[in-house]
């Protein structure tokens, strides 16, 4: 089977509550598609990377799913210690690169498979059909069991919405019940409507524009590493600009170092680079695919430990 371009949802600002809608949750993970045919099952990431080895807990789909061929889409999550899903921690599974340690990261950040949408079965292309026939026939063919689940289906998208601000979850996607599956973004049958959070994150460099600090570097700490998550210039004011200029004018034979704190990012130009010592809050809307933050602004800097920068999200 080929490799499909998956659907994706579009950002959108209200929660759509006409009859034609229903409501699902946003899971804060990894998406992945599965390839089943000829009893062998293969994962694919959005943006086409063979993940099939790393993800051994997927393939109980296959005792699982009445079909021969399929082609199912759906999220890769970890749950956290509170319980809700951690993309901090689905990041550290995606991370793997060797066979090596799997076992001790399958028990530590066990991977669950929310599905979502039946793109073929049985040599039949169901991409055609409508979301309300696709979601009945995958409810017919599939079994949960203790690692994958089917997403659930709200009518009432404002209290789904509420619920997830209250378990400070992502957001929610509404879907049409119309809708057929398109690739990419170009439609609007499915959209997107995240909640903003924020984040304790670390200053391990910053980047001069004229001498002055134009944006920063910013990291948290996964187990004893410091992990790059973006850079964020949106939300400096001047004042910001100039208690960082003295920062490191003041600080620079002690607080700075040659090379860089964070174990994948060695190279960035015109860049001070920092021991991790700094702290501060940053907004963002959500995670890419690539573990750094989407559109991050820092709304204001911290005393707290950098220790405690570690992935915990908060709702703004």
């Amino acid at each position: 089977m080929n490799l499909l371009q998956p659907m994706e949802p579009i950002q959108n600002l209200i929660v759509m509550n006409e009859r034609e809608w229903i409501h699902q949750v946003k899971w804060d993970g990894i998406r992945g598609l599965s390839y089943i045919e000829q009893n062998r099952l293969r994962v694919f990431t959005k943006k086409g990377r063979e993940r099939t080895d790393f993800y051994p807990e997927v393939q109980q789909c296959l005792r699982l799913l009445n079909a021969k061929q399929a082609i199912l889409d759906g999220e890769l999550v970890v749950l956290g210690d509170s319980g809700v899903p951690s993309f901090n921690r689905v990041l550290t599974r995606e991370r793997i690169r060797t066979q090596t340690k799997l076992g001790y990261y399958s028990r530590n950040y066990p991977v669950n498979y929310i599905i979502f949408d039946l793109l073929y079965c049985n040599d039949q292309d169901l991409r055609g059909l409508p979301l309300s026939e696709r979601s009945s026939l995958l409810r017919d063919i599939l079994k949960p069991d203790e690692h994958i689940f089917l997403t659930d289906d709200y009518l009432d998208g404002q209290k789904l919405y509420e619920m997830m601000k209250e378990r400070s979850m992502e957001g929610i996607v509404s879907k049409r019940l119309s809708s057929l599956y398109q690739g990419g973004k170009k439609h609007n049958d499915w959209l997107k409507i995240k909640i903003n959070k924020k984040m304790l994150a670390i200053i391990g460099g910053i980047i001069l524009k004229n001498k002055y600090p134009n944006s920063l570097l910013l990291g948290i700490y996964n187990d004893e590493n410091l992990v790059y998550v973006g850079r964020a210039s949106l939300g400096l004011s001047q004042g910001n600009i100039l208690d960082l200029y003295n920062y490191i004018t003041k600080y620079k034979t002690s607080t700075t170092q040659e090379t860089s704190p964070f174990i994948d990012v060695s190279n960035e130009p015109k860049t001070v680079w920092l021991r991790p010592a700094l702290t501060c809050w940053v907004q963002f809307l959500e995670w890419t695919e690539g573990g750094v933050l989407r559109h991050p602004k820092i709304i204001g800097f911290s005393e707290q430990n950098p220790r405690e920068a570690v992935g915990k999200e908060y709702i703004v």
